[in-house]
């Protein structure tokens, strides 16, 4: 697996348990739960947006990396 779809995994597991912990702190009605729920979604989806939109560098191949003296 690549970084970036490792990384993918890792935003779309933050909006999903960002989503249940949501829906169980509604059941509680629990503002402060639901306002980290909230942000904990916003940050997976913000990740996710980054790395689909914004392509990622490609790594330089040995032979152009410029060399230390």
């Amino acid at each position: 697996m690549t970084s970036k779809s490792l990384l993918k995994i890792l935003f779309l597991t933050l909006i999903i348990t960002g989503a249940f912990t949501f829906l169980i702190s509604m059941s509680y009605y629990n503002k402060n739960i639901m306002f980290l729920a909230l942000v904990q979604m916003m940050d997976g989806s913000l990740g996710y947006y980054i790395l689909e939109k914004f392509p990622q560098p490609q790594k330089l191949p040995h032979s152009l990396k410029s060399k230390k003296t």
